[in-house]
């Protein structure tokens, strides 16, 4: 096997990761033209157009991306943006409603020292299964050496992490700690399940909105769970948590710091302080 090398101290969301995470989150208000009728003349008047709408200034991954960090921290392909604390075996996402399934990703958190990191990672990759945890990468039960590839798939390994991708519009990327993304082509769209949601492109509908009942979080987030043959874990309750308002200033401040100049010009930064 062969490890990844020092990945730097934890953070709580990585600087690169920022850079690849995308969200996106359109409101539109209806629009409707009206007129007014004066002698033989007729007058259109413009419809009034909006409300804020908040997007990914960079569109280049904008839609395709699902991803965790931090503090269990998700956002869906369709950009919500949730939080879900478990700690079992859980769908990340598959394309589940096509009639072959080219990809399933399961992922497992754990927390160390109080501070949540991924423990595993599955994949099921057109028949191939790739398993990574504690910087190892098996393919098939066998642990293998970076870069590897074999029928279209190619994992390689440097100093910010793992990647995977395939011939098929497929790919992910781990940091090795709290971080993770998916990356998916379009072919895809309104055909995945699990925590990623249906990537329809609409928040919310209607991955959260099952036989019209609005589902919390935890109720989603429990949803996806996948017990092992040996393996089974309880669902989540949720729990009330102290205001984060009191925090808000102080995330936006760091935010919207030097540190992070570049990503700001890349992303929105109001979901992320949201989260």
């Amino acid at each position: 096997y062969q490890t990844m090398g020092t990945m730097g101290p934890k953070q709580g969301v990585s600087l690169w990761f920022f850079a690849l995470a995308v969200m996106q989150h359109h409101f539109v208000l209806g629009q409707q033209e009206t007129f007014s009728v004066t002698g033989d003349s007729v007058t259109l008047i413009s419809p009034m157009t909006t409300a804020p709408v908040m997007k990914a200034l960079n569109p280049s991954h904008s839609g395709r991306v699902c991803s965790t960090w931090g503090n269990f921290h998700f956002k869906t392909f369709d950009g919500d943006i949730i939080y879900f604390p478990g700690t079992c075996n859980y769908l990340f996402t598959s394309n589940c409603k096509n009639t072959v399934e080219d990809f399933n990703i399961q992922i497992k958190h754990s927390t160390d020292e109080d501070f949540p990191t991924i423990s595993r990672i599955t994949m099921k990759l057109s028949g191939m299964f790739i398993e990574m945890a504690n910087a190892i990468v098996s393919v098939n039960g066998e642990n293998v050496l970076l870069p590897f590839s074999q029928f279209g798939i190619m994992i390689t390994g440097s100093s910010t992490g793992i990647k995977v991708s395939t011939k098929l519009g497929f790919e992910a990327n781990w940091n090795g700690e709290d971080a993770f993304m998916v990356e998916l082509d379009y072919k895809y769209s309104n055909q995945t399940c699990g925590l990623c949601g249906d990537f329809n492109g609409i928040q919310t509908y209607n991955e959260f909105v099952p036989n019209g009942n609005l589902l919390t979080n935890y109720q989603y987030g429990n949803l996806q769970k996948v017990n092992g043959p040996t393996e089974m874990c309880e669902d989540i309750l949720s729990t009330s948590t102290p205001s984060c308002l009191d925090y808000k200033q102080y995330c936006e401040d760091i935010l919207l710091g030097e540190a992070f100049a570049d990503c700001n010009l890349q992303l929105a930064v109001e979901p992320y302080v949201q989260a």
